[in-house]
């Protein structure tokens, strides 16, 4: 974890805060059964997450004062977190759609409207996307 921590030019955080020990024990969750998630991969998606905490704190940005920004922070982050996932995972179909074909022509909101029609269901909701790998 180092190396991630030192290539991504760390100065706040490190290996040893709450947060590094978190992800050196999600890291070790990995590659205990043969994933791979070295350095330069992980780089990747810190990056990522780099572009994510600026926009988290442009936002915060708006809020009148250093109390309102401090509770929405706080808020924020626990509300964002379902979001951002959702986010990762609309992606990831989209990706794997490009990557490797649609496996079906008709897309799920349209299915789910159709069956919602066939059984006379009221207003459709966007579909569960699985829980499964990300």
């Amino acid at each position: 974890m180092s190396a991630l921590f030192d290539g991504l030019g760390r100065q706040q955080d490190g290996p040893d805060s709450p947060p590094g020990r978190a992800l050196t024990e999600a890291v070790a969750a990995l590659t205990r059964p043969g994933y791979p998630c070295d350095a330069a991969h992980l780089t990747l998606f810190a990056r990522a997450a780099e572009r994510t905490a600026v926009g988290e704190l442009d936002l915060l940005g708006s809020f009148p004062d250093q109390a309102a920004r401090v509770e929405a922070g706080v808020a924020l982050t626990v509300l964002y977190e379902p979001v951002l996932l959702s986010l990762r995972r609309l992606a990831h179909v989209e990706e794997s759609a490009r990557r490797f074909g649609a496996q079906t022509d008709e897309p799920r909101r349209e299915r789910g409207e159709r069956e919602a029609k066939r059984t006379g269901g009221g207003t459709t909701k966007a579909p569960h996307l699985s829980a499964g790998p990300s």
